[in-house]
């Protein structure tokens, strides 16, 4: 699969552990913040999203990004967690950002 632009580096994440006869892999991203930020640009490309939501995912996510080391990490979980609250998980392409934002401060809050 390939990726260009500034999501190029998502693809890095990939790999697969057995082989599929038919080549219908399934594909897991792990949580991060570059996954986190491709489903919140395709979520903003569908239209669905209010400007002051997207405005707001995007703030928090930065923010919570600065917060992931150091003593501000319960800060970034916090701030995901918010965030993913504000998005409408009944439109598909809300739901995908918001479970996105849940993973990542599942991930976070397990981290060491």
């Amino acid at each position: 699969m390939a990726f260009s632009g500034k999501y190029a580096f998502v693809g890095n994440f990939t790999g697969f552990n057995r082989f599929n006869t038919q080549h219908q892999p399934r594909v897991t991203w792990p949580a991060s913040f570059p996954l986190v930020r491709a489903y919140y640009a395709q979520a903003l490309r569908t239209g669905t999203m209010k400007k002051a939501t997207a405005d707001s995912v995007r703030k928090f996510v930065d923010r919570a990004e600065r917060f992931t080391d150091g003593p501000q990490k319960n800060a970034a979980v916090a701030q995901l967690r918010a965030v993913s609250h504000q998005l409408d998980t009944s439109v598909g392409a809300q739901a995908t950002p918001a479970k996105a934002l849940d993973d990542l401060a599942d991930a976070l809050s397990l981290k060491a």
